[in-house]
């Protein structure tokens, strides 16, 4: 073996030696010595001799552009480029002559990096055309060092700015100028002239300079035609000495061809020029006796190239992670790309293993990558790029779309420069994606449209890349072996699913994009010999006597004027209107669908996708007709022409588990709504329905969708469903007991099918059934609730997601998740039990639980503020304090942070909230916040504090409307019932909700409420639900009630429980408030959020400050007067002003709600079915005198106070507001019992509790209830007498000392609701409208300081005496 080279510095290393001149002896030695460090990896080691021995001359060009090169081959675009513009702009302030060579370069660089550092096209655009024009007459003979990096830098800009914009200018690429002595046939292709200008300096013996343009030469140059250029370059440098670098050239030659091999999917010629560059480079190492090898930045490349090939990903993922560990140390520019591989390998592994580790793995790699494209190479175009495959990741799994959005705004806030059309399409493409997957459709529109304005000046891509979906694939896979290489390109050098790109979705433009493709190509196959006359006129319809024309020197001409007439015609049998089309149609589309699978060169790829696209939209529009086995034989010729597509067609769509879910949705379709499910064709269909279902899960969990995931496993719950009661039917039918009609075929079918019925053995196959379909819906349930749960955690003011837009949003969210339907299947499952079990009671209320108002719980628990008593016993633990206070440094910093720095701190906060779980006291917390359904086990009781807290037994009691399911008995009405340390009660009511309807539509509007007709049909025909509770409830016990669908409208309270005697010895109907303090709740759950804020109230010394507002004017007292009498008479009583007339505009009350605990309106309310947000309560008209000053617009809102600004006010925590308006208490019902109103707007707000109205009400029982309601309540304030006048004072905070009060008391405003209208009720035959349509929602106890309590009962006392 030879000697290593004593002295590396015997031969030039630098590509700009031209420059030297200008330099001192020991200057240029210094020079060198960087730009052989850089070429041996010692970056640091370059930077001190820049920094240090060549400071003297850092303002002369070829220091700078050596220097900004060093940052270039290290990756770091954002140094370089601050590095180039500083010194241009120095330049500029001198007047230098920009137009010296060096001084272009060193613009032609700088625009070249500001195209990915700062998203800069424009600039860039500009630079090209200034060189272009500089360069364009020069030939290559001709070509300096400078000029040769100056067409390096423009090539790479010029790419750069067709990948990223619009840009494209031809001229550009024909520089170098060829050879004019050479006489060409044809044109010459684009780029050509760097085989020239390369073949030239190889023959000046500039091999460097030579080598520098060669990586611009291959990537310009198709690969299928690169190995000639390869072959001519290695020879040229054959008798190259060892001391000018000759394998170190030939190593990165050779490396670059083990590329093109490898994109061309020959992998055993591009690991054997891999093994030859490996060779090579080592042989340099032993020349130049280098003996640190992996930091030179040639190893590095060479080993990133062998990471390619490993095609285990678990393999790929540790080896990429050690590399990264490698290249971080040593500042590698190779960084970024190991990190990307590493977390691709990683996201895969998730997907293929489904272990969560690997996904946390994924997440961590990214973070760091983030950090190495914006700290390290400030590269924004690779942000973006890898960004966008993060986000791609986060839409997949549902849980941190959320995230991802805040990480884009956060991006286009913090690089509000950054334009680049190709990346802020992508950007704003995924912004509309991440939007539409959360239902926030407007936004996701108007992000769309952004996109769209960036898409119409974005690139063009074509040929000109030389790559196609056939040799892109390669090296992004590993998994090539055994792929041969696809050299099917189209022609045109489109991709074959550009032009689909506007239609995905629109089954109607699918089709109209396919009818214009059809007419166009069929055409060009008649002209061009690939399709008969007859064939052409069977596919387009043309008659037979326009043919002949069609095929003269003017068919072109005539064919378009013709073929708009002949779109109906191939619409016809492309999507036919009746399920059984002629033979006529049925083998025009046979023609038509083999011509396209048969395509000519060149056009393959977009007929075969044409072709998918088409069959798929007819299988949509088979659907839309309900044609279903057309649709059934449209998906199964999908599946087998799937088998057989290219592999870049199935690559770019993945549909396969989509039409097993559609094949299996349509067999179900067959079956649902036939009574008899043993007929031989419905029990084949189930059979299919299930094979498919089964296979389309195995296909989604493999390609990682959970959210299509959960759909069909909820969907195969119901198949589930059909399958038991096919059984059921089975059974019935062995006994004799069906009352369906069966023909004596369809009997003896399933009587050969099941010869031997043992009703035992069909028993355990229902109870399999039940429990593998149960099993389903717990799967689906998780998976989106866990996406629910992210959107409701992500309401910290910081997402725009709080207040009402949070709300909207949760429930579009579960509304498409269609969760609802997840529980009414559990439930249908559950109930198969004829007699259920108590452990089947308890799963059953398990699930309604979850179903009532799961959006409006979560928003209100995610508002509450942690209760104090909760707080102070999470300090007093030394296991749950540290935990607790890093969770609050979470949020801090996270509050902190930039919107595009928040996405890891947000996963390490999901992350530590799942180890708050563990804890049983930060697990109280976490409850609270998510909404958790209560929990009612001994010891562990969510419902024990609270009966401590007020002193009474509580009974919960649920409705749950239960719907009809496909071939089921009818809908169900179930009641429940339960208490502290007790399991709940179930029972099946007789009412049916077609009775509610009824009862509804004749009796609920004020004429007929005020009638005794009204109250007696009420017990009568729906006296039913709540007959149970006469024996599942005792006598004074709290009854929280909480009604499902319709019930909210009714006042179950009033309906009769049993009969009592009244004083006067008359046996009357005994009403349930008359029996029990009767409470309203949309969901048990908010009773925990409820009491937390009434517990907060409880610690609190402020007054309640009670107002007492009267919507009434002045000028209709006349009509209205007992409403404004009692608001004078309450506020007096409390010694607080009145808000009547010109202190009772929207603007008073609003200040007023801000400070006070205990509001007290009474005025007019108005409903809209239609508008359940614009629900509002009335304010007297704004001054006259100003009136007409006013937009009416604007006049119309401070008159009124709406729902949807009720959701963004913040109450005090404990406020209890009396509503004394009409229907101020009515509520939309949603699917899921998602409720919309005033009511939940005020909970939302932070009231404690409501009282408000089920329907219109008149104004003197509105005045009557509140007279009422307050007596109870003076008469519950206790408390030894104390100064008045002192104690009201302080407690205002007139006087000093208010910070500390005796304890709290309390106020039941469930007891003074009750005796309010059991004294509007005395006889127990009052009509239902004055008295019934009172109600309270929420906790029922409110807290005052003990002092405002005596002052309170006193100041009553002396009031009545």
């Amino acid at each position: 073996m030879a000697s290593p080279i004593a002295d590396p510095f015997a031969a030039y290393h630098g590509v700009y030696t031209s420059l030297y001149t200008v330099l001192s002896a020991e200057h240029v030695h210094q020079l060198e010595k960087a730009i052989w460090l850089k070429k041996t990896g010692q970056r640091d080691a370059a930077r001190t001799i820049f920094a240090n021995d060549l400071a003297p001359v850092n303002n002369i060009p070829v220091v700078i552009i050596e220097q900004a090169d060093l940052e270039i081959e290290a990756g770091r675009w954002g140094r370089a480029w601050r590095l180039l513009d500083s010194a241009l702009k120095e330049l500029a302030d001198v007047h230098a002559d920009l137009d010296l060579p060096q001084h272009r370069l060193m613009m032609m660089t700088r625009e070249m990096l500001g195209i990915r550092h700062r998203g800069d096209h424009d600039s860039a655009a500009r630079e090209i055309e200034r060189m272009r024009q500089w360069l364009c007459d020069l030939p290559a003979t001709e070509y300096t060092d400078v000029q040769t990096s100056c067409i390096s830098r423009y090539v790479i800009a010029n790419m750069l700015s067709r990948l990223t914009s619009s840009y494209q200018n031809p001229l550009a690429e024909h520089i170098p100028r060829n050879d004019p002595t050479v006489v060409l046939s044809e044109p010459r292709e684009p780029w050509s002239g760097l085989h020239d200008l390369r073949r030239s300096l190889t023959a000046r013996g500039m091999f460097n300079e030579a080598n520098n343009l060669f990586r611009v030469e291959i990537n310009r140059t198709p690969p299928k035609d690169r190995g000639p250029f390869f072959e001519e370059f290695l020879a040229s440098i054959a008798d190259l000495p060892t001391s000018h670098g000759k394998h170190f050239i030939e190593s990165a030659v050779r490396l670059q061809w083990s590329t093109t091999f490898f994109q061309l999917h020959n992998l055993p010629r591009a690991k054997e020029e891999l093994a030859l560059s490996e060779t090579a480079l080592n042989t340099w190492f032993a020349e130049f006796d280098i003996s640190n090898t992996f930091t030179v930045p040639a190893l590095q490349a060479l080993l990133c190239e062998k990471l390619d090939f490993v095609g285990d990903h678990k393999v790929k993922l540790q080896v990429a992670e050690q590399f990264v560990d490698i290249f971080e140390k040593t500042g590698s520019s190779k960084t970024g790309s190991c990190l990307s591989t590493a977390a691709e390998s990683a996201f895969a592994l998730f997907e293929s293993t489904g272990d969560s580790d690997y996904m946390k793995k994924c997440f961590s790699l990214y973070d760091r990558l983030q950090r190495y494209d914006e700290l390290e190479s400030e590269d924004l175009f690779d942000l973006v790029i890898h960004r966008n495959s993060l986000i791609d990741v986060t839409n997949k799994n549902m849980v941190d779309r959320q995230k991802s959005l805040e990480w884009i705004d956060g991006f286009l806030d913090k690089y509000d420069y950054f334009r680049s059309p190709a990346e802020m399409e992508s950007l704003h493409t995924r912004k509309a994606m991440l939007l539409n997957g959360l239902r926030r459709f407007d936004e996701a529109k108007e992000a769309e449209d952004i996109a769209e304005r960036y898409r119409s000046v974005g690139p063009s891509f074509g040929k000109w890349l030389h790559i196609s979906f056939s040799n892109s694939v390669a090296p992004g896979n590993s998994t090539v072996e055994g792929e041969e290489y696809d050299s099917e390109d189209d022609d045109d050098g489109v991709f074959f699913f550009s032009p689909w790109h506007s239609v995905v979705g629109d089954t109607e433009k699918t089709v109209a994009t396919a009818v214009n493709f059809l007419l166009d190509w069929s055409f060009e196959d008649l002209m061009g010999g690939h399709l008969t006359v007859q064939e052409f006129a069977r596919i387009t319809g043309i008659p037979n006597h326009l043919l002949g024309d069609l095929q003269d020197a003017d068919g072109k001409a005539t064919f378009d004027k013709i073929k708009g007439n002949q779109r109906e015609n191939v619409l016809s049998f492309l999507v036919p209107s009746d399920a059984v089309s002629d033979v006529s149609q049925n083998i025009r589309w046979e023609c038509t669908a083999d011509w396209l699978s048969s395509a000519p060169k060149g056009q393959r790829n977009k007929r075969l996708y044409c072709l998918l696209m088409l069959r798929n939209a007819r299988q949509y529009h088979f659907s839309n007709k309900h044609f279903w086995d057309l649709r059934i034989i449209e998906l199964q010729h999908l599946l087998t022409l799937y088998g057989k597509l290219p592999k870049p067609i199935r690559d770019a769509t993945r549909l396969m588990s989509q039409w097993y879910c559609e094949l299996s949705q349509t067999y179900v379709a067959l079956a649902e709504g036939k009574h008899n499910l043993q007929d031989p064709k419905t029990h084949e269909a189930l059979l299919e329905a299930d094979k498919y279902c089964d296979l389309a899960v195995k296909a989604l969990r493999n390609e990682y969708k959970p959210n299509l995931l959960g759909i069909q496993l909820r969907f195969g719950a119901l198949i589930t469903i059909l399958k038991i009661r096919q059984l059921e039917q089975q059974l019935e039918q062995a006994s004799g007991t069906t009352d369906q009609p069966t023909c004596q075929e369809q009997t003896e079918e399933a009587t050969s099918r099941h010869p031997d019925v043992d009703p035992s053995t069909l028993a355990k196959e229902i109870t399999a059934l039940r429990s593998a379909g149960l099993e389903k819906l717990k799967e689906c349930e998780q998976i989106f609730t866990i996406s629910e749960l992210e959107a409701s955690w992500l309401d910290d003011g910081l997402t725009g997601l709080d207040g009402l837009d949070g709300v909207e949003h949760r429930q579009r969210l579960s509304a498409f998740h269609g969760s609802f339907y997840t529980i009414y299947n559990a439930i249908t499952l559950l109930l198969v039990e004829r007699e259920p079990s108590q452990d089947t009671v308890n799963q059953v209320w398990g699930w309604v639980q979850k179903y009532k108002a799961r959006s409006l719980t979560r928003t209100i628990g995610m508002r509450s503020a942690i209760p104090p008593s909760l707080l102070k016993l999470i300090l007093a633990s030394n296991d749950a304090r540290p935990i607790y206070e890093e969770m609050l440094d979470l949020q801090k910093r996270i509050c902190e942070a930039k919107a595009s720095a928040r996405f890891d701190l947000r996963q390490q906060l999901d992350a530590h909230r799942q180890r708050m779980r563990t804890h049983p006291l930060l697990r109280r917390l976490i409850d609270l916040r998510e909404g958790t359904p209560l929990n009612l086990s001994k010891g562990q009781s969510d419902i024990a504090p609270i009966e401590t807290e007020v002193g009474m037994p509580i009974v919960l009691v649920d409705w749950f409307f239960l719907p009809a399911y496909p071939n089921d008995a009818g809908d169900r009405l179930l009641l429940f019932t339960a208490r502290d340390g007790s399991p709940p009660t179930m029972d099946v009511l007789t009412t049916k909700i077609q009775d509610v309807y009824a009862w509804q539509a004749d009796y609920l509007s004020t004429q007929r409420l005020k009638m005794e007709e009204a109250r007696h049909r009420f017990d009568a025909m729906l006296g039913g639900l709540v007959a149970p509770l006469s024996h599942r409830t005792e006598e004074n016990e709290i009854l929280v009630l909480c009604p499902s669908n319709t019930l909210h409208r009714l006042p179950l309270h009033a309906l009769s429980v049993g009969t009592r005697l009244t004083e006067w010895g008359d046996d009357v109907p005994l009403a349930l408030n008359w029996r029990n303090p009767v409470v309203y709740i949309h969901s048990h759950s908010l009773l925990r959020s409820c009491f937390s804020a009434a517990e907060h109230a409880r610690h609190s010394p402020d007054s309640i400050n009670a107002r007492f507002l009267s919507g009434i004017p002045e000028e209709d007292a006349d009509l209205f007067g007992a409403g404004r009498d009692s608001i004078n008479d309450l506020a007096h009583i409390f010694a607080t002003p009145p808000m009547i007339d010109g202190t009772a505009s929207k603007p008073d009350f609003m200040k007023a709600a801000t400070d006070s605990r205990l509001l007290h309106l009474h005025t007019h309310c108005n409903w809209d079915m239609g508008d359940p947000l614009d629900h509002h309560v009335e304010f007297p008209w704004l001054d006259e005198h100003f009136i007409d000053e006013i937009p009416d617009d604007q006049r119309a809102r401070d008159h009124k106070l709406t729902a949807r600004e009720v959701f963004d006010m913040t109450l005090l925590p404990g406020t209890h507001v009396n509503m004394i308006a009409c229907q101020g208490g009515v509520t939309e019902v949603k699917l899921g019992d998602e409720v919309m109103g005033l009511v939940p707007a005020l909970l939302h707000s932070g009231a404690t509790s409501v009282v408000s109205t089920l329907w219109s009400i008149r104004d003197p029982d509105g005045a009557q209830f509140a007279r009422l309601f307050f007596e109870s309540f003076l008469q519950q304030c206790e408390g030894e007498r104390a100064d008045p006048l002192e104690a009201l004072n302080r407690l205002r905070g007139a006087l000093p000392g208010g910070t500390e009060t005796d304890s709290a008391s309390f106020v039941d405003v469930a007891l003074a609701l009750q005796y309010a209208v059991k004294s509007m009720d005395p006889h127990g035959r009052a009509p239902l409208l004055g008295w019934a349509g009172f109600v309270l929602h929420g906790f029922w106890q409110f807290s005052l300081p003990m002092g405002e309590a005596q002052w309170l009962k006193h100041r009553h006392s002396d009031i009545q005496s």
